[in-house]
């Protein structure tokens, strides 16, 4: 496995990784809005300070990460690993890389946000030494609520 930074080069690229790995919450009550992103949405917001890390097996792209650094954390986003890879410790591997990467930085913590009503991906940090530090409700364009978990690492 090869873990490249990507360019803003790399936008539709991610884009496609980030919505086939999204796209089993299309059908959910309240869809995620990784769905709803463009390619024009991450451009910009990799001329924001935005960053991403791809994962490449064989030199075909299976996984991302985005993640922007705020005061000394890393926040990571839209963590997605191609469907039919799902499963294989990928995802593991990309927050791997990007935790030494922040070290390096001398960043003191890695954060990200998660759906409470997942709690698949809750284990999956919780099983790398993440905590659930926050739980909040956010409200999606419709007006619904979301209840979304804050999960943080000390690195």
């Amino acid at each position: 496995m090869e873990i490249k930074v990507a360019t803003s080069m790399d936008v539709a690229l991610i884009n496609y990784i980030m919505k086939s790995a999204f796209a089993e919450y299309k059908a959910s009550e309240l869809p995620s809005s990784a769905l709803q992103e463009t390619e024009k949405m991450i451009l910009n917001a990799f001329k924001q300070g935005e960053k991403a890390l791809i994962a490449y097996d064989k030199q075909e792209p299976v996984a991302m990460v985005r993640f922007k650094q705020i005061d000394n954390n890393i926040h990571f986003t839209r963590l997605s690993v191609i469907p039919d890879r799902q499963g294989e410790g990928i995802s593991k591997m990309l927050l791997v890389s990007l935790e030494l990467r922040a070290q390096k930085c001398g960043m003191t913590n890695i954060v990200c946000k998660v759906r409470a009503n997942v709690p698949r991906n809750i284990n999956i940090y919780k099983s790398m030494g993440y905590k659930q530090c926050e739980e909040q409700v956010i409200y999606k364009e419709c007006g619904q609520p979301l209840k979304v978990v804050t999960m943080l690492k000390e690195l």
